[in-house]
């Protein structure tokens, strides 16, 4: 008998911690799925949980209810109540054999931190969860720590750890063929080698993570892959394959449930503003803000004030991007340091935890009477050691607010003198940087020919030469060997300062072709400095596709006749009352796919021929009364009807005609046109 009552009991125990423990699962599974859609209802479950682990005294239970907890907590922006939530659950999780939740809880941590902007103790904390995780073997979570490296290391601006750390996790995740990882994992990458310019890498590993969220049809996945690409596109100034990108993630509907909606909203602006929309770009700058106040990430925040001090000095408002440059740096040097007191339903759940222990007390006392009197004094003491409690705090807070307040007043005062401080570092390293560009355009200026120099071979001739930026991608050369005369108008990859360097490449590459190794015809002198300015590039680390598009001309004067190659570029020339064309090459005088020898056109000079050699950035220019490009057709249809006119002339119509087009629009790029009257 006594074994049958044992065995009851037993299996009642059993029962009854399976009811449980299946009670606590639910709760947490349903605090996963309300995270994002519905905040009360998740933190409803997640506190449930909590509850239920405390009244079976649990410490694994514990452990992950508070960490689901911070979860919650964290993906609502909740950052200072997710990390006092998070750091209960870690004394939980110090006891051993619970080293994989310690793990989660310290990679949680690290999200936590990155959030807040706090990058030093966010890779503290996934270097933390990387050891643990290395020592269980864990090969899953090993490359999710690497991952959430890769992220931190990017935000502070180490590419080279931040592609490294992404790579471990890759070569993981492929080993594993775990694809959902990959496909966030690829668009990291993509970003990472974006940043470092190496464009072929970047669209290479955003079409791998865009074919992996397409495969899982995971909306996340295709989320990020859209926007990098959209990001892509935009800086590239390939606006049709930016608003494609852009178009496929405002569909997406995930994209606003999460933080990606202010990567969203602010590629909107910049596309917008890459197409002269100031009023649209605008638009979506301050809401592209409000989201990153909304959701307190100060990273974003910083981002978009950034790019408003960049979009307003442009537009020429100088006031307004001070302004913004100053927010900036606030947000930079802000130091989160909230503390915020217990809310009022955990004091009630501690009261009503006591209320019960009273009353069980109680229960046990053999008079009724006596114990309705202690529970009356127990619940009238409880109550007064709570009014008591609350008045106390009030006393402290109001105390401690006082001394904020003086402390913030310290603060602000040391904060303002710093950003003072700043902003002159600011101003002087900007007026270093100017000079510096100064300077090198004197530098860029002397590879180009001098007028005297011009005037004496050509004759009749102008040049209408007018960079985006100080310095340029743009370029002309000139140059004469016995009774040729060599004329060409290049464009390099690129403008500014990266268009320059690389500009004095192709240059250096073409003197050597015509001057050292006395190459004559057109084509083979495209064919042979292709040949120099790859072997130039081919000492650098990664794969660089930079060189330029050309428009190369020999004139021979003993024969009367014109040589022309191009590279891209094509060759406009007025003869016998007609405007005539010459097609390039459709291959760029650098790295590429499967070149081929570049063509030599042969034209006879039979009567006064105008030849105009030329860039893409005058075609390129948006402006007109819709905003749009001037186009090639234009162009062409405004040489036709000037190439009779003097030369003089025709550049100052050439001049006029673009001015009036872009009626205060922006310069996009570097515009270069040269026209030559011959008579033979």
């Amino acid at each position: 008998m006594c074994r049958y009552f044992i065995t009851i009991i037993f299996f009642w125990c059993a029962s009854k911690a399976y009811t449980q423990n299946r009670r606590f699962e639910n709760f947490l599974q349903k605090a996963e799925q309300c995270k994002i859609e519905n905040y009360l209802k998740a933190y409803y479950y997640a506190d449930s949980a909590i509850t239920l682990a405390k009244a079976v005294n649990d410490s694994t239970m514990l452990t992950r209810a508070y960490n689901r907890k911070g979860i919650v907590e964290q993906v609502n922006s909740r950052y200072t109540a997710a990390a006092e939530l998070f750091k209960v659950a870690e004394q939980y999780a110090q006891r051993p054999g619970d080293a994989r939740h310690l793990a989660a809880i310290y990679n949680n941590m690290g999200i936590n931190f990155e959030k807040e902007g706090n990058l030093k103790s966010c890779i503290e904390m996934h270097n933390k969860a990387l050891n643990i995780r290395q020592k269980l073997k864990e090969e899953k979570d090993i490359a999710a720590s690497y991952e959430n490296l890769g992220v931190a290391y990017f935000s502070l601006g180490d590419i080279k750890k931040a592609i490294e750390n992404t790579q471990k996790g890759i070569s993981i995740s492929e080993t594993l063929k775990d694809d959902k990882t990959l496909g966030f994992m690829y668009s990291n990458l993509g970003a990472m080698y974006f940043q470092q310019y190496n464009d072929s890498l970047a669209l290479e590993n955003y079409r791998k993570s865009l074919e992996k969220g397409k495969n899982l049809k995971n909306p996340d996945i295709l989320a990020s892959a859209y926007l990098n690409i959209s990001t892509f596109y935009t800086e590239l100034g390939k606006m049709k394959e930016a608003r494609s990108a852009l178009r496929e993630a405002i569909n997406n509907p995930y994209i606003f449930k999460t933080e990606r909606r202010v990567a969203l909203f602010l590629n909107l602006a910049n596309c917008f503003e890459k197409e002269n929309q100031s009023d649209s770009a605008t638009y979506y700058y301050f809401l592209a803000l409000k989201n990153a106040d909304d959701l307190k990430l100060l990273s974003k925040q910083a981002e978009v004030y950034r790019n408003l001090e960049k979009f307003y000095e442009k537009q020429g408002d100088y006031k307004k991007a001070h302004t913004f440059l100053d927010s900036f740096h606030s947000i930079k040097s802000r130091i989160l340091n909230e503390k915020t007191l217990k809310n009022i339903s955990e004091l009630e759940t501690i009261y009503k935890t006591e209320r019960q222990a009273l009353e069980i007390v109680a229960l046990n006392t053999e008079n009724r009477q006596e114990k309705e009197r202690r529970k009356s004094r127990t619940n009238l003491l409880l109550v007064s050691l709570i009014c008591l409690c609350f008045a106390g705090t009030a006393a402290i807070v109001f105390y401690r607010s006082v001394l904020t307040k003086r402390k913030d007043n310290t603060i602000l005062t040391e904060k303002n003198t710093i950003i003072a401080r700043q902003k002159e570092l600011v101003e002087q390293k900007n007026t270093e940087i100017t000079d510096s560009i100064k300077y090198a355009y004197r530098l860029q200026n002397a590879i180009l020919p001098s007028e005297p120099h011009m005037d004496q071979l050509l004759g009749e001739y102008f040049v209408y030469y007018k960079p985006k930026d100080i310095i340029a991608g743009d370029f002309y050369w000139l140059y004469q060997n016995g009774l040729r005369i060599y004329l060409a108008v290049a464009d390099s990859t690129g403008h500014g300062v990266p268009g320059a360097m690389v500009s004095i490449v192709c240059s250096n590459a073409l003197d050597k072709a015509v001057k050292e190794l006395k190459i004559t015809d057109p084509g083979k002198i495209l064919d042979k400095t292709r040949e120099l300015i790859a072997d130039t590039f081919s000492k650098s680390e990664g794969e660089i596709k930079d060189g330029m598009d050309i428009s190369l001309l020999c004139y021979n004067k003993e024969e009367q006749t014109i040589y022309w190659s191009g590279a891209n570029n094509k060759l406009l020339y007025y003869q016998h009352g007609n405007l005539h064309e010459c097609r390039p090459d459709k291959q760029p005088v650098g790295l590429t796919h499967q070149p081929r020898p570049f063509t030599t056109h042969k034209i006879l000079v039979s009567g006064n021929t105008v030849f105009y050699l030329f860039t893409d950035g005058y075609a390129d220019q948006f402006g007109g009364p819709q905003g749009k490009k001037f186009k090639q057709r234009q162009l062409e249809e405004l040489l036709s009807r000037t190439a009779l006119k003097p030369i003089p002339e025709q550049k100052e119509l050439l001049e006029k005609t673009i001015q009036n087009w872009m009626a205060g629009i922006e310069q996009i790029d570097d515009m270069t046109v040269i026209g030559w009257k011959i008579t033979p």
